[in-house]
């Protein structure tokens, strides 16, 4: 595994971006885009210069967010969005990214709405998806949709099935933040054959990238609680979670570190996954 930070710094120097991931004992980093860069004449060569400056670190760009909502309400503002998903994608060929990341959205204003599960918006989302993937025709990135309990992609037989239905096995790639399958008490305590079955599971399909995190879960409450902490302060088997990466996907899978405040935390968090990964023999 390639372990890598969701992390940025405020320069549009790809130079100076790359060498603090490089600074930091990253393999990967993701794009950092929107900000601090924004579209303009200059993208092309931007696009090359951070392209160059990761490779010659031998570093590899995990993702490139594209996180809007294709199913938006207001057709308008769907418009927009898909054209932003487009967009992105293109961004990650070019850039020789892994994949273009999004979730799959939502037939309501909010990530919480009811048709979010329905038969009808799987095929939906399933024609859809072509439409973006089939705009770009990508043949170095793969488009790729996130793991939510906020619609029917909540689970890992779902995303196989989702995988083989939308049916652009060389374009769409499995994107997998296994700690957001863990929705209840229940998984809380099985995390660790969660993690080993939905990585076993969506491996043959091609896992281009994936995230780590951690979760500690508030018994006291008289309904279920899952609030996410800094990596190593929270309840998950991190292990169990590092020895399925090792055994079931290839050496040069990204491994991001996501959604820790600053620099010390994602520090401590790396360190924290290099313990356990000295551990246990694995090699980072």
């Amino acid at each position: 595994m390639l372990l890598g930070g969701d992390i940025f710094i405020n320069t549009e120097d790809p130079e100076e971006y790359a060498g603090f991931l490089e600074g930091r004992g990253f393999k990967a980093g993701n794009f950092p885009f929107p900000p601090p860069w924004e579209i303009n004449s200059k993208m092309t060569q931007v696009l090359s210069a951070m392209r160059n400056a990761f490779e010659k670190r031998n570093l590899v760009i995990a993702e490139v967010g594209a996180w809007r909502n294709p199913f938006h309400p207001d057709p308008e503002e769907a418009k927009r969005n898909i054209e932003f998903i487009i967009d992105r994608l293109a961004i990650a060929e070019e850039v020789g990214a892994r994949c273009a990341v999004c979730c799959v959205g939502s037939a309501g204003t909010g990530n919480i709405y009811a048709d979010n599960i329905s038969d009808e918006f799987y095929h939906w989302a399933i024609e859809l998806y072509r439409k973006i993937i089939d705009a770009v025709k990508p043949k170095v990135t793969k488009m790729s949709l996130e793991i939510l309990p906020f619609n029917f992609l909540d689970n890992a037989e779902t995303y196989e099935k989702f995988h083989n239905d939308i049916d652009r096995k060389n374009q769409f790639g499995v994107h997998l933040d296994p700690v957001n399958l863990i929705t209840s008490p229940r998984l809380y305590y099985r995390c660790s054959e969660v993690f080993t079955d939905a990585i076993k599971r969506l491996a043959p399909l091609g896992i281009v990238s994936m995230h780590i995190k951690d979760l500690i879960m508030h018994p006291s409450l008289p309904n279920t609680f899952l609030e996410e902490v800094p990596l190593g302060t929270g309840g998950l088997d991190i292990k169990s979670l590092l020895i399925a990466v090792e055994k079931y996907l290839p050496k040069d899978t990204p491994v991001m570190i996501e959604h820790l405040h600053n620099n010390f935390e994602y520090d401590k968090g790396a360190a924290y996954i290099r313990k356990i990964a000295k551990e246990i023999k694995i090699q980072l």
